[in-house]
């Protein structure tokens, strides 16, 4: 049964919906990640149940299941199984994914991935986020730690985009966001490494008087999302000058 601690953190020895749960292997704010397997089999292959209490001001579940169901059709998105209410909480079970790339990256020195496997993660992110972006949302939040691999053998190599929190809606057909080049201008200027300190407050001046200029420049674009991935391109490359090189170069 459901105990629930004063900060709404609990724990589940049940069964919810056609799966048995097994372990907590995640918990945030908002939605608590759950290890099962379906309750009718014990070879069946483990899944992810999420957990998030039913009240008016917590959506974060609502929301991924919205933006999972427009991208089933893509491998970079986990599978939806089986979703519904189990008393005081909305559920939703998905296939089971592995480590993150970040996780990845930190399980040995130095830390860096080779130009060769950035370049395969690069591919699908830009899948992932297409596709994302052609149903109509932008991501923002594309970081390391919301991709992950597969968790099978067999699917260990795929890409899969996670963290649909801060994603938001928008008109994939709406030309007037904004310029992408101005975008790229205002990433360079949150990396230290490329410019100095004079430069970055001269530039955040002109960042700033360019969103006053234009409301699109105050929410993000799907040209940050782009910016996301190469900006983790540059975190983990371990010839990180020559991307650097790359992006003044832009």
């Amino acid at each position: 049964m459901f105990s629930f601690a004063s900060d709404d953190q609990f724990v589940i020895c049940e069964t919810i919906g056609d799966y048995k749960i097994d372990a907590l292997i995640a918990s945030g704010s908002n939605v608590s990640v759950y290890t099962a397997k379906p309750k009718n089999s014990n070879t069946a292959p483990q899944v992810a149940v999420k957990l998030e209490r039913a009240i008016p001001n917590r959506l974060a579940l609502n929301k991924e299941i919205i933006i999972l169901k427009k991208v089933q059709s893509s491998n970079h998105y986990t599978k939806i199984f089986e979703l519904g209410k189990h008393k005081d909480f909305k559920y939703l079970v998905t296939e089971l994914l592995g480590p993150s790339l970040s996780d990845l990256a930190y399980r040995q020195p130095p830390y860096k991935f080779t130009l060769h496997t950035l370049l395969k993660f690069a591919y699908q992110a830009i899948e992932a986020l297409q596709l994302l972006h052609q149903n109509g949302f932008i991501h923002c939040a594309v970081k390391s730690e919301n991709f992950l691999i597969g968790f099978r053998k067999q699917n260990a190599g795929n890409i899969y985009l996670i963290h649909f929190n801060e994603s938001r809606q928008f008109k994939f057909s709406d030309t007037t966001r904004g310029c992408l080049q101005t975008q790229i201008e205002r990433a360079q200027t949150n990396s230290k490494s490329l410019i100095n300190s004079d430069n970055l407050l001269r530039q955040e001046e002109n960042s700033k008087q360019q969103n006053n200029d234009n409301v699109y420049f105050k929410d993000q674009t799907p040209e940050d999302d782009l910016i996301g991935v190469v900006n983790i391109i540059s975190q983990y490359y371990e010839d990180v000058d020559q991307v650097n090189k790359m992006k003044i170069n832009v």
